[in-house]
């Protein structure tokens, strides 16, 4: 389960209008002796208005609202009217690069993705502030984890932990990095990021993002033949979280996408073991026992836990008999 921050786009979002009021406006002589300059600006401010206007239409509707389309392309357009010109300009191309992701978003245009990673690839590389460059590493690896390039995934993460000094985000960078070790089998180095991500997690913010690295831990121990640690977890997520907000929130994604069946089924697990009357526990586990099966239906043959799943299913279809078996209470 990974974080394509809308934490990271919000944050974005105040970088990009940080970004926009420090640049100093030029004069009218300026203007004058230099019209690209005063044409990249303003493309770029235009850009930025365009940018916050879509992540408000992002935070309140679907992240596929087709209302979103053409403030992008309007963006994406006047971005790219002085692409030409001012195809160094770091700051020109990470604008090109959120418009392109913020585009996926809605079409789910693989394309569009390859062109994110184009230009997000070059300002990680160019002679750009560090701050401008820890966004776009950010952004580029959640590319990557999308196009399913997971070597290249990790070693960005790697990128932007060596040059992210916040302790909120580098938090989240290394709770998605641990994802990204998931998805490829190595579990014991899953576990290990997902354990590092929480002592770095600022107190104020284990109710936010300490709450999904919580659940992504469970499912890592979980994977490593730990079942009673993963619920233990998944508990202590439900302190902060109690009706799972956090994880159904559109800011996460699952790679692969069946994998949310994973988090759902342990989810269930959870509240049939700890059930307050017989009935909720029944409901629970059949949905615990649903959750697998579609696990089960909807990976390759190549999925790395297919054999755990299915001893999952097996174990649980098992406590579930055994919940049946027990006679009802007495009424009073």
């Amino acid at each position: 389960m990974t974080l394509r921050s809308k934490t990271v786009a919000a944050s974005t979002a105040v970088w990009l209008l940080v970004s926009s009021a420090a640049r100093a406006e030029p004069s009218v002589w300026t203007q004058a002796a230099r019209p690209a300059t005063q044409r990249l600006a303003n493309a770029l401010d235009e850009a930025d208005r365009l940018l916050s206007e879509d992540l408000q239409l992002w935070l309140n509707e679907p992240a596929t609202s087709s209302r979103r389309v053409p403030i992008l392309n309007r963006a994406r357009q006047a971005l790219e009217k002085v692409g030409p010109e001012h195809a160094a300009d770091p700051e020109l191309r990470f604008r090109l690069g959120e418009v392109y992701y913020s585009l996926y978003d809605v079409e789910e245009d693989r394309g569009r993705l390859e062109q994110a990673a184009e230009h997000l690839t070059f300002v990680a590389g160019a002679v750009a502030p560090v701050t401008m460059r820890a966004e776009a590493l950010k952004d580029l690896a959640i590319c990557y984890a999308r196009l399913g390039k997971h070597r290249d995934e990790i070693e960005t993460y790697d990128r932007a932990l060596a040059v992210e000094p916040h302790p909120d985000s580098r938090a989240i960078l290394l709770a998605n990095r641990a994802e990204g070790h998931m998805v490829q089998g190595d579990i014991l180095s899953a576990v290990r990021g997902y354990r590092q991500s929480l002592r770095e997690t600022p107190s104020t913010l284990v109710h936010r993002s300490g709450v999904t690295t919580l659940w992504g831990l469970a499912v890592a121990l979980d994977r490593s033949g730990d079942l009673r640690g993963a619920l233990e977890h998944i508990a202590q997520a439900r302190a902060y979280d109690p009706t799972d907000q956090n994880i159904n929130s559109p800011s996460w994604f699952y790679v692969p996408d069946y994998d949310d069946s994973w988090y759902a089924a342990l989810g269930h697990w959870s509240r049939a073991r700890t059930a307050a009357n017989r009935d909720l526990e029944l409901d629970e586990y059949r949905d615990a026992v649903a959750a697998w099966r579609r696990y089960l239906d909807h990976a390759p043959i190549s999925d790395h836990w297919l054999p755990l799943a299915s001893l999952r299913l097996r174990q649980c279809e098992k406590e579930l008999d055994e919940a049946l078996a027990k006679p009802p209470p007495k009424r009073q």
